[in-house]
């Protein structure tokens, strides 16, 4: 329907017709002021395509020089995309980190993601028993109020629990021990799934 209209839309334009109107008792001649130009539409198969295309030149650069931002409609492919070039990258034995806008986002990839689960890795918060994650620290509200002061929550966790807890017992701190477990099951790293604050304050299995 839209495009039927544009396509009438265009042929007057190719053959205009001056438009008047009685003013007066007299027909006054009006001077069109503006041109309509149809948009252009493309299949989504065309722009996924374009889009992959594009990602796939910027990885190609041995050192990239800027950072790509894609401007993108909704429901074109943003999470297609990004999920198909981490598995690539992923299958040619890279580690891999897909900077999640929040934990719920994790089901959208399993959505359009051709691999398992096992092939990401969801780190977890520090967090008590919840109904989407079991308990990974018995002190979330003590060590949230360190790390709003500014104080790394490395240091609360070995000065408070101590370094032995740590390694054998946190199941926070475990996770590297399961990322690690796991790369070595795949052959592959998994793909690490991260928040935004990770990019800002870090991440222990970051570069």
């Amino acid at each position: 329907m839209i495009a039927d209209v544009w396509a009438q839309l265009k042929e007057l334009d190719d053959a205009p017709q001056p438009l008047t109107k009685a003013r007066g008792g007299r027909r006054q001649v009006l001077q069109a002021v503006e041109t309509i130009t149809p948009p252009q539409f493309y299949p989504v198969a065309t722009i996924r395509q374009a889009l992959t295309d594009r990602v796939d030149e910027y990885l190609a650069q041995p050192i990239a020089t800027e950072r790509l931002l894609l401007n993108v409609d909704p429901g074109v492919g943003k999470t297609w995309l990004g999920v198909a070039t981490a598995h690539k990258e992923q299958m040619q034995g890279r580690k891999v980190a897909y900077i999640m806008p929040r934990h719920d986002f994790f089901d959208n990839l399993m959505t359009v993601s051709q691999y398992g689960p096992e092939y990401f890795f969801q780190w977890l918060p520090r967090t008590a028993q919840t109904e989407r994650f079991h308990e990974t620290c018995h002190l979330t509200d003590q060590i949230g109020t360190w790390i709003k002061r500014g104080h790394e929550s490395t240091k609360f966790c070995s000065q408070v629990c101590g370094h032995d807890h740590m390694r054998h017992s946190c199941l926070y701190w475990h996770q590297i021990e399961e990322y690690k477990r796991r790369t070595q099951a795949l052959g592959v790293p998994p793909i690490l799934c991260l928040q935004h604050q990770h990019l800002t304050l870090g991440h222990t299995l970051l570069p």
